[in-house]
């Protein structure tokens, strides 16, 4: 697993779905980047750890939080149930599906 994964595995970013989110993105996936290397107890400098922050595609991230937002509306939008199986039938509507009794054509009068 590279880097990159293991940032978006952390779910740290997923909140992140704006491109002007950017420099905030970069900011939070650094702090990561810090915790990850302390967990399996390496020490690095700030130049090093911006050199392993190049393995982390930060656009990447932002189009796939946008594209899962996107699915999410989606979903949301395609499981809604309408205005009569929700509420019962429209009032507006049921006007039109009055019974009127039998006009007489043309032709019978």
């Amino acid at each position: 697993m590279n880097l990159h994964e293991k940032i978006v595995d952390r779910e740290v970013l997923n909140e992140f779905s704006d491109p002007d989110d950017f420099h905030s993105v970069i900011n939070v996936a650094r702090e990561e980047v810090e915790k990850i290397l302390s967990e399996n107890g390496f020490g690095f400098s700030s130049k090093e750890i911006e050199h392993v922050l190049g393995g982390c595609d930060v656009s990447e991230i932002i189009e796939e939080n946008l594209e899962e937002l996107r699915n999410q509306r989606d979903d949301d939008l395609s499981y809604r149930p309408g205005p009569v199986e929700a509420f019962g039938p429209d009032p507006i509507d049921d006007i039109f599906s009055i019974d009127l009794p039998p006009q007489k054509n043309d032709d019978e009068a």
